[in-house]
């Protein structure tokens, strides 16, 4: 068995303009798995071609670093957007950050959970809630 530890952060959606960002159709080989309803699912060919059309893997780049991101919405809590954020370096982090928060005020969200296995650059109204330790389980 392994064990990982991931953060857990929330976030206020609100209107923010400034970044910049790309929808993908397939995920960059960081990307594995994503959390729906606080379970790690790995990411095979059919919920990528679902999530791709759907605009909720978002990527942005620079200097070969990328944060990569995939956003489901809560099927526990009503309005509540999950996010699985791998980050890269802090502008690509911000990016994404700033797309998912104006993401989440355009659509209605009163919430927004992000879980990482980074550390998350200070952001606005980017709160750590919990750090915990996530063991792998064969089903």
């Amino acid at each position: 068995n392994s064990t990982q530890i991931w953060k857990f952060y929330t976030m206020i959606p609100k209107t923010c303009t400034n970044y910049s960002v790309n929808f993908v159709k397939k995920v960059p080989k960081h990307v594995t798995h994503y959390v729906k309803s606080w379970r790690w699912l790995p990411l095979d060919d059919s919920k990528i071609t679902k999530l791709g059309k759907e605009n909720r893997i978002i990527t942005s780049e620079q200097d070969n670093d990328i944060s990569s991101a995939v956003l489901v919405d809560s099927s526990r809590f009503g309005k509540t957007l999950v996010v699985t954020f791998f980050s890269g370096d802090e502008f690509t982090t911000r990016n994404i950050l700033c797309y998912i928060q104006n993401f989440a005020f355009c659509n209605n969200y009163s919430r927004i959970e992000i879980l990482s296995k980074e550390n998350l650059t200070n952001f606005d109204s980017l709160e750590l809630k919990n750090s915990f330790i996530l063991f792998e389980k064969l089903l």
